[in-house]
């Protein structure tokens, strides 16, 4: 395995060396730009902009929203036009360029934040280069292993017997079925976990040479020694199950009943305290539920909560079989419905986006379908700053 695997340090230092580019991180750059049709239109907006017009007043004006003209924190390499990446990364943090003449119009660009290029350095840099070797390695060694083993099985040597000539563990299990269990019911250790293990060996016959199943980076050889054909278990052999299955039904079944019991009374009158204080229960108090759920109530106790009408009692099981939960909703309450409020403006602005970028799609798809072409989509939001618009 990689963990055995001794990597010298001059071999780390090489590899740092030949790897260099990645462990640094370029220049990037929090880039703004408004596209206009046209350089007249673009030096109205500069003069306005100097007499004291926010860029966000410029971008409104032409129907942008704040993500529309955002290209995010970008290095220069992800700036689709040129003349725009050059703009972008001669400016100073805060300054707006003069008009630039790109591809799909003349642009404004603006710089709101600069974050200086960083390289990691072969200190930091060590323990991951020499776990990424190691990897390596391990992988090239598994591979020589690998035709090893397809060598000595295809010399008609038994599976057992390769595996004693070339020191790799094998482990016989008596007996497995398709839910990795023994023939008394208990989980069989130590088998890969990998799902095409058991299908495969339940696919398989006994004496079919079979093909090596990939698992955690190696693979994994098997031969089928016997079948125990399927059939129904005895009484006797799942009668600890069958017992254990009913306590956990009748458990369940008369917390029920002593949950209606309670809820009937309730209906009737009583305190919550009051019945709480006579079954030797706690009550709690939990408030501004909402549908999502809190961490204290289960979910399904959090989706009976809001099946029940104001002032009812009700009751759901709780985070386990033998737990359940008697409630009462004491009250209701109805969000008001503001339109500046922060929640429904981000909810505004997600639909309005969802349905532009929607709009967006279906007209670019219907242009690939009937032209024939493909359109590099993040190159056209970035270029024109539409944001689907």
């Amino acid at each position: 395995t990689a963990r055995t695997i001794e990597v010298a340090a001059a071999d780390v230092k090489r590899a740092y060396e030949d790897r260099q580019a990645r462990y640094a991180t370029p220049e990037r750059r929090d880039v703004q730009q408004i596209v206009f049709p046209n350089e007249e239109e673009a030096r109205k907006a500069v003069e306005k902009i100097a007499g004291g017009a926010w860029f966000e007043l410029i971008a409104g004006e032409r129907g942008l929203k704040p993500t529309d003209i955002s290209l995010g924190l970008v290095a220069r390499s992800a700036i689709v036009d040129p003349a725009v990446a050059d703009a972008a990364f001669t400016l100073k943090a805060g300054e707006i360029s003069a008009p630039v003449a790109g591809r799909f119009g003349v642009a404004l660009v603006r710089v709101n934040r600069i974050e200086p290029a960083t390289v990691k350095s072969f200190a930091e840099a060590e323990g991951e280069i020499k776990i990424e070797l190691a990897l390596e390695r391990a992988k090239a060694e598994v591979s020589k292993r690998r035709d090893k083993i397809e060598d000595e099985l295809a010399g008609g040597s038994r599976l057992d017997e390769v595996a004693q000539k070339l020191g790799i563990p094998i482990r016989t299990i008596a007996a497995v079925d398709r839910s990795r269990r023994d023939p008394d019911g208990n989980p069989v250790t130590g088998l890969p976990t990998s799902a095409d293990i058991l299908s495969s060996i339940f696919a398989s016959d006994v004496g079919v040479e079979n093909d090596p199943i990939q698992s955690g980076g190696g693979y994994v050889w098997y031969e089928v020694a016997g079948i125990t054909p399927s059939r129904e278990r005895t009484l006797d052999e799942v009668k600890a199950r069958v017992e254990a299955r009913w306590r956990e039904d009748e458990v369940a079944a008369r917390l029920k009943a002593k949950a209606d019991a309670l809820i009937e009374k309730l209906k009737g009158g009583a305190a919550l305290q009051e019945l709480a204080a006579v079954n030797g229960l706690k009550v709690e108090t939990a408030v501004a539920i909402k549908r999502r759920g809190t961490e204290s109530l289960p979910p399904s106790v959090t989706a009976a909560i809001f099946m029940t009408a104001k002032g009812a009692a009700g009751s759901a099981e709780g985070k386990t079989v033998d737990e359940r939960v008697v409630f009462r909703v004491t009250d209701v309450v109805t969000p008001a419905f503001d339109r500046n409020a922060a929640e429904a403006k981000r909810i505004s602005d997600a639909l309005r986006s969802a349905i532009a970028d929607d709009l967006l799609a279906q007209y670019v798809a219907k242009i690939e379908s009937e032209l024939g072409s493909t359109i590099n989509r993040t190159a056209l939001t970035q270029a024109t700053g539409a944001g689907g618009n």
